[in-house]
């Protein structure tokens, strides 16, 4: 029953990142809210995946490395090439349907390099196979205190992920590799962290309430004290690397107070970002089409911005029920070819 109830916080806390992700894509690059998102918000979506792979005991259920490989293709590769030539058409529709235009995405979109939202889901994928690793050669002849594994584990997680800060690169598969590489970071210290937002789970929802504000005026406070960087960490734009991890590590702990919260209180939008949060690759993979065929302006206007952002998340939820449907039947299709085949 805990398990579940974990489950759920965590089911906030994705819908909460979603429509933030959506929300820094109606805005400009250059707004200050947009890059305060950007700092802690894509580090937090690696951050809970660790948790969750904590809780799962992803090592130890994918064993093997095939078994690893085959469930991430299935559950991240097959849709970020379905998400990524959606993405690309829309593109390459709005773009006057030049020739050149299309050239380069299709190369993006091979190399893993993604289109859009969609470079997720393969930095995602690479993290995963880079965590696993690492927690495997963690727990090789395991000490008798298990304390010491995870020291092990913290100090090769910090030389892998110091490796991009050190090294710049020009090159588009070593780029998608070193994002993996900190993603994968990101992975391990959601591991880590698993232990300790347990304990915070179990305070009261006042003292969460607290801890949300304060959370809140803490992340933004350090972000503004640290020279409001545009960091990105699809483009590798996260130098220094003290204060990104510092922005990431903020931010996405005040935004799983607010999960937790929000599981407490039981406020009646809770629904709704329970929706999202479970719908989050679907929005990832979709919400930039939507813009482009709404034609969504990109303005420094928060009004505007707020509006433009429920405008879309309103518009994904038939693009959601369609997309969950044709899976539906999909898998439905494939479980009835299995039975037969045996």
């Amino acid at each position: 029953m805990v398990e579940k109830e974990r489950m759920i916080w965590l089911d906030y806390v994705k819908g909460l990142l979603i429509i933030l992700v959506v929300l820094g894509h109606v805005m400009p690059e250059n707004d200050i809210v947009h890059s305060w998102i950007y700092s802690w918000h894509m580090p937090a979506f690696f951050i809970l995946n660790g948790i969750l792979l904590s809780y799962t005991q992803y090592v130890k259920k994918y064993g093997g490395g095939r078994e690893a490989v085959l469930q991430g293709i299935t559950k991240l590769i097959i849709p970020y090439y379905s998400y990524g030539c959606l993405l690309m058409l829309a593109r390459w529709g709005s773009s006057g349907f030049g020739i050149a235009n299309l050239k380069w995405q299709i190369v993006d979109l091979i190399y893993f390099w993604g289109i859009g939202a969609t470079w997720f889901l393969p930095c995602l994928f690479l993290a995963q196979l880079i965590y696993r690793f690492i927690k495997k050669i963690s727990f090789v002849g395991t000490f008798q205190n298990r304390k010491v594994n995870y020291w092990f584990m913290f100090l090769i997680t910090m030389g892998v992920m110091l490796v991009p800060f050190m090294i710049k690169v020009d090159n588009v598969v070593v780029m998608v590799l070193f994002r993996s590489m900190i993603a994968a970071a990101f992975i391990v210290m959601g591991d880590l962290l698993s232990t300790v937002l347990k304990k915070i789970k179990s305070f009261p929802q006042s003292i969460l309430f607290v801890g949300s504000i304060i959370g809140l005026i803490l992340s933004f406070t350090v972000f503004i004290s640290t020279g409001k960087m545009q960091v990105s960490l699809n483009t590798l734009n996260i130098s220094p690397f003290l204060i990104y991890i510092a922005n990431a590590l903020i931010g996405s702990i005040w935004i799983f107070i607010v999960g937790m919260f929000i599981e407490k209180s039981r406020l009646k939008v809770a629904r709704v970002i329970e929706f999202y949060g479970k719908s989050t690759m679907i929005v990832m993979g979709t919400h930039q089409v939507i813009m482009l065929i709404l034609m969504i302006p990109i303005k420094t206007n928060y009004w505007l911005n707020i509006v433009c952002c429920i405008f879309v998340l309103l518009t994904e939820i038939p693009v959601i029920y369609l997309i969950n449907k044709i899976k539906m039947m999909g898998d439905s299709k494939w479980k009835k070819k299995f039975v037969k085949s045996n």
